[in-house]
C-alpha cells in the first residue's frame, strides 16, 4: 500500500509528535498538483489501496479534489486523521461520497482530560468523539471501515482497562494498540511519556479485547500468550513525501531498533519488533527476556 504525506502541519498539537513540531511555519505543505503527481506516481505502481496521512489530512482544503482524483484509481482509500474535522457530518459526506471508504481515528484516552492534554488541543476530546459518533452513523448506509488507534503512552497507560468498553458505543471494525515512540516531542520528554514495556504489557496482558486488536512496537516476550497472538510488525508500507522521496516503513522501523543478542535464539524473533536505540539508551534492556522455549503456544 502507498501511504501519501500530504504535509506536515496539523490542527492537534500531540505532546508525542514524532515531528519536532507541528505549527505552520515548520510543516511543508504540498500543492495540489504535486499530491495529484504522487497519486499518479502510485497508480503506475499498480496499487489498489491508498492512504492519505500527515500531519492531518483533513485540515486541507483541497482534500475533497485530492480523493475524488484518487477514486479514478484506487478501490481502496483511506484517511490516517484526528477525526477533528470529521465532527462536520456534511464534510465526512463529502469525503466518503468523494471515494473514501476507510478511516482510521487517532484517540489519545477516553476521557476529555486525558485525551486534551496529549491532543494539546482543549475540546479536541468533543471533537474526535463526534467525529466516531458520525462515523458510526454512516456506517449503517454504507460500507465504510473504521478503526481506532491508540498510541500507549504514560499518560494513559491506566485507561486501557477500559477502553474496550468505551469504544462499544461505536461500529469499531479494529484498534490498534501503539507502544509510543521515541521520537519528537516524545524523546524530548521521555521519561514523562514513555512507559517501561514491562509496564505497559502488564496493563496490556489484564485487557480482554472483544473488538478486533492489534498490538504495534511491543517486544513479544513480555506479552502473555493471548496477547502475542495480535503482535504485529508494522505494515509493508511505502510512504510517499514527494515524486523524489519515499521510504519503505517497515525498513525505517527495522533500522531504529534493536535486539538483544540472545535474542536471535527467541522463538517469536521473526515475530518481534525489538527495541528502539533511544528506548533501550534510556532504560537498558534487562526486562527483555528472550523466550528460548515455545511454552505456551
Amino acid at each position: 500500500m502507498n501511504s501519501i504525506v500530504l504535509g506536515r502541519e496539523c490542527n492537534n498539537n500531540c505532546v508525542f509528535c514524532s515531528i519536532d513540531s507541528c505549527s505552520p511555519k515548520n510543516g511543508f505543505v504540498k500543492s495540489t498538483r504535486k499530491v495529484l503527481e504522487m497519486i499518479d506516481l502510485a497508480h503506475r505502481e499498480n496499487s489498489t489501496q491508498l492512504q492519505f496521512t500527515g500531519g492531518e489530512p483533513t485540515i486541507r482544503p483541497d482534500l475533497v479534489k485530492i480523493v475524488k482524483y484518487a477514486a479514478k484509481w484506487f478501490k481502496e482509500i483511506s484517511i490516517d486523521t484526528n477525526g477533528r474535522r470529521l465532527q462536520d457530518k456534511k464534510f465526512l459526506e463529502e469525503l466518503v461520497f468523494a471515494g473514501v471508504n476507510s478511516f482510521e481515528v487517532s484517540l489519545l484516552g477516553i476521557t476529555p482530560s486525558t485525551h486534551d492534554a496529549l491532543s494539546g488541543v482543549s475540546g479536541s476530546f468533543s471533537e474526535t468523539i463526534q467525529a466516531l459518533e458520525n462515523i458510526s452513523e454512516l456506517k449503517k448506509e454504507l460500507a465504510i471501515g473504521l478503526s481506532v488507534e491508540f498510541v500507549l503512552t504514560k499518560k494513559n497507560l491506566n485507561e486501557i482497562a477500559e477502553l474496550d468498553s468505551f469504544l462499544k458505543r461505536f461500529s469499531i471494525d479494529s484498534i490498534s494498540i501503539i507502544h509510543v515512540k521515541p521520537s519528537g516531542r516524545a524523546k524530548d520528554n521521555f521519561f514523562e511519556l514513555c512507559p517501561k514495556y514491562s509496564e505497559s504489557c502488564r496493563e496490556i496482558n489484564k485487557t480482554n479485547f472483544t473488538f478486533e486488536y492489534k498490538l504495534f512496537n511491543i517486544p513479544a516476550c513480555l506479552l502473555n500468550a493471548e496477547k502475542r497472538k495480535h503482535l504485529s510488525l508494522p505494515p509493508d508500507v511505502k510512504l510517499v513525501f514527494s515524486k523524489q522521496q519515499s521510504t519503505n516503513f517497515l525498513e525505517g522501523v527495522s533500522r531504529a531498533s534493536v535486539k538483544k543478542q540472545e535474542c536471535s535464539g527467541c522463538v517469536f524473533f521473526q515475530r518481534c519488533p525489538g527495541v528502539w536505540h533511544y528506548y533501550a539508551k534510556k532504560y537498558g534492556l534487562n526486562e527483555i527476556k528472550p523466550c528460548m522455549k515455545r511454552a505456551e503456544e
